[in-house]
């Protein structure tokens, strides 16, 4: 594009890319900043998108000049633009003699080619030769015959008088310099050897221009080290590459810049990936909180070092019928399988039987109950109180309760991290809110002193608890399901599906504080009652239909007490 300068002179509007400007300057100030400081003696890294946008950012960087524009500093691309022009004429020029030469060479052709007469006999139908079917292809036939033409109906007429004196502007300007269309400071010619032109470079003073390739950008950062990184266009997989290398160099992070245009289709492909990552993460998080926790192979049982073979025995001796392996299940309450012991016992080779269980979470034989505790449920339920009914119950129906106190697999096996805890109801104190020492360690030392019979177990891992449970079951007999679906279960109590009911043990607890109402007839304040907002509102008469005359009056009492 031409526009007028003066009355008589014109030249090109040369249109230089924003990011060009933005490029020097940014190299500026980092060169600016280099000499300030020798900390940042990594090299420059400017990372782009394909091997042309890199050849033009070298060529771009190599003839910038800085000039003055208002005072201010401006970085122009003018003496790359103008060898743009240089080689597009050089183009123009190799393109007009390829086409010169395809004319001749067809010419030639028609000379020396002997026309061939053909009788009628072999004409088709007698139609005349030049009368020819119409072949397949031959508009692409006829695209081919135009490349190699070298016709091209686009080409731009340049005024070569207004080149020259564009030239001639940056000769003035710059004595030293002329324009060059080709690769410039890779060789030196002397007389008529061709020798390379080669010299060190410090390393704080490279310029790397390098493309994004998702198989070696994190070698190419560990192996650069650079101070410095410009993407000179957007790549959300080299930044996480990126953030990643600045993890790992925390002493000496590189300076990152990302360029690129505001208000255009290039931030709006940058912000719609960003968009479809984050979309992706939380998907990912929602169908990971769906599914099971644990997906693990055959290869993962080496940390299984008992194994049901080890520990069942086949043989009949002493009038005990035969037992096979495959016999060998233990019951488990369904609300344990958001834990991983359920399926880490499937793998060891036990049958898991989820039920809806009153009492326990897992019934390894009919003689042998097990409530499980994770440390942070075994600190809430000494909170409330809920393990000493959960006791109490286990006790009224096995005969040898027991509890498993399970520790995390990724932590120390230790209740040292607790022992500094205070447990009153309610809240967690420390040790200067409350003169009584009631730490964990003491808490367990009630639970055995009110059941002295209870059976502890303390499991490291969720692996070693099945370990555990294996070896218990040797020598014992197989769970009845119908026995443990039964146990702590008031036949009184009733749902609408027929099962067994889902107790909600907080209110059941605080309505057993209440004198008058214990563990033989809570069950007719449950069927009878739907809330704690219709039990304080019941009558003396109806509390003494529910629970007797003695018990009826208590809780009335209790209930209805007015504090002066």
């Amino acid at each position: 594009m031409k526009h007028s300068v003066g009355s008589d002179s014109e030249e090109y509007l040369l249109e230089e890319l924003p990011k060009w400007h933005e490029l020097g300057n940014m190299l500026d100030d980092i060169f600016h900043e280099k000499s300030l400081s020798s900390e940042n003696s990594g090299p420059i890294l400017i990372m782009c998108s394909d091997t042309r946008t890199a050849r033009q950012l070298y060529q771009v960087i190599e003839s910038m000049k800085e000039i003055k524009v208002s005072g201010k500093k401006y970085f122009s691309s003018r003496r790359f633009m103008i060898s743009k022009l240089h080689e597009y004429l050089q183009w123009k020029e190799i393109n007009n003699l390829s086409k010169q030469l395809n004319e001749d060479l067809e010419k030639s052709e028609d000379q020396t080619e002997e026309q061939i007469i053909t009788s009628k006999s072999f004409t088709r139908n007698g139609q005349p030769a030049s009368k020819r079917r119409r072949t397949r292809g031959a508009s692409s036939t006829a695209r081919v015959a135009k490349l190699y033409s070298g016709e091209n109906r686009g080409a731009v007429d340049i005024d070569e008088n207004v080149l020259g004196q564009m030239d001639q502007e940056i000769v003035e300007s710059e004595e030293d310099d002329v324009v060059e269309t080709g690769p410039t400071g890779l060789f030196v010619e002397t007389e008529d050897i061709i020798v390379p032109s080669l010299s060190h470079i410090n390393m704080g003073d490279q310029v790397i221009i390098q493309v994004y390739d998702e198989g070696r950008n994190d070698a190419l950062l560990q192996e650069i080290s650079p101070s410095y990184i410009i993407m000179y266009e957007p790549n959300l997989s080299f930044i996480r590459r990126t953030e990643i290398f600045q993890a790992i160099n925390r002493d000496q992070p590189a300076k990152v810049f990302v360029m690129f245009y505001s208000n255009s289709t290039e931030e709006q492909k940058y912000l719609l990936r960003l968009k479809k990552e984050k979309d992706a993460f939380t998907k990912l998080i929602r169908e990971k909180a769906s599914l099971s926790k644990h997906f693990e192979t055959s290869e993962d049982n080496y940390k299984f070092q008992i194994q049901r073979n080890q520990t069942m025995n086949t043989r009949i001796a002493g009038g005990a019928s035969f037992r096979t392996t495959d016999e060998m299940r233990i019951v488990v309450d369904s609300r344990e399988f958001g834990a991983s012991l359920p399926n880490l016992l499937y793998r060891i080779g036990i049958k898991v039987v989820p039920c809806m269980l009153t009492v326990g979470d897992y019934v390894i034989s009919p003689k042998i109950c097990v409530e499980r505790k994770a440390i942070p449920d075994l600190v809430s339920s000494f909170k409330s109180g809920r393990l000493f009914t959960q006791c109490s119950q286990m006790f009224k129906h096995y005969e040898t309760p027991t509890l498993l106190i399970e520790f995390d697999e990724n932590k120390s096996f230790s209740l040292q991290q607790y022992a500094d805890s205070r447990f009153l109801k309610g809240r967690a104190e420390t040790a200067n809110d409350s003169p009584i020492n009631q730490s964990l360690q003491s808490k367990i030392m009630e639970l055995l002193v009110a059941y002295p019979k209870l059976k502890i177990i303390w499991s490291s891992s969720p692996y070693e608890t099945a370990q555990i449970f294996m070896s218990l079951k040797a020598n014992q007999e197989e769970p009845d399901v119908e026995s443990a679906l039964n146990k702590g279960v008031s036949k009184e109590v009733i749902t609408e599906d027929g099962g067994p009911p889902n107790f909600n043990d907080d209110p059941i607890d605080f309505i057993q504080n209440i004198p008058g109402i214990n563990d033989m007839n809570y069950y007719k304040i449950i069927q009878n009652v739907r809330n704690l907002e219709e039990l304080v509102q019941l009558s003396k008469e109806q509390f003494v239909k529910l629970l007797g005359k003695e018990n009826g009056k208590k809780a009335y009492n209790f209930i209805n007490h007015r504090i002066k």
